[in-house]
């Protein structure tokens, strides 16, 4: 949900709480989501991060794994949903990700973006793939562990038809998440050539900003399915 921080200032790994109300409102939301689509479409199973159910099983029939940011607002709303998912039968177990966490922007980190030293943020654009920002991370660090998180979400899924897998992570997770999807390496490489890569070196990487599917991020405290 909503973060509470002024507007304009750089946040990545940035540490601070959520709106409480936002955070509330936003795991009913999606509760109320998931349940109502998990009782009434399980035999057609899930959609996206969240998984396949079995055919015919009902909610209380499913485990859930909520894969969360360690950083606070997100740790917040997972906290939401699990109480909420409980409290309608379902088993829930949450697991804190590192993996999933924000982009790091090192010492950019609570800086307002004008303020930013403007030959850093040149460096930046002239090596989008590889400039650690704000001595930070990198766009092909942070693609190379969200890959890492998604090969582990497609593994355990495979090996549990009755398992859903949340992940309650930022912004930046869900744009690196789509632009793998969008090369063609998300949960499952089926296809021979993206089969024969299995190193994270091998994960195709944006060159220049504009590559980079910022509209892939929804809003503070939605969702987005991925299939």
């Amino acid at each position: 949900a909503r973060p509470l921080v002024q507007e304009g200032i750089c946040y990545g790994r940035y540490n601070m709480p959520a709106d409480a109300a936002a955070t509330r409102a936003a795991a009913q939301a999606f509760a109320r989501h998931w349940l109502n689509a998990n009782r009434c479409d399980t035999a057609a199973g899930g959609t996206g991060i969240t998984g396949a159910a079995a055919a015919g099983a009902g909610a209380g029939d499913l485990q859930v794994q909520l894969w969360c940011s360690p950083l606070q607002r997100c740790q917040q709303l997972a906290h939401a949903l699990q109480a909420l998912l409980a409290d309608a039968g379902v088993g829930v177990q949450m697991q804190t990700k590192q993996a999933l966490a924000e982009m790091d922007f090192g010492r950019w980190e609570g800086q307002p973006w004008q303020a930013l030293p403007a030959d850093e943020w040149e460096r930046w654009m002239g090596n989008f793939a590889d400039y650690r920002v704000g001595g930070g991370e990198s766009t092909r660090a942070i693609l190379q562990r969200v890959h890492g998180a998604a090969r582990d979400t497609a593994a355990a899924l495979a090996a549990d038809a009755a398992l859903r897998i949340v992940w309650v992570s930022h912004a930046g997770v869900i744009c690196a998440l789509h632009w793998l999807q969008s090369q063609g390496r998300l949960l499952q490489e089926q296809q021979a050539q993206q089969a024969t890569c299995q190193s994270s070196e091998c994960i195709p990487v944006p060159q220049t900003a504009s590559e980079w599917p910022q509209h892939a991020a929804c809003g503070f405290g939605l969702w987005r399915a991925m299939t």
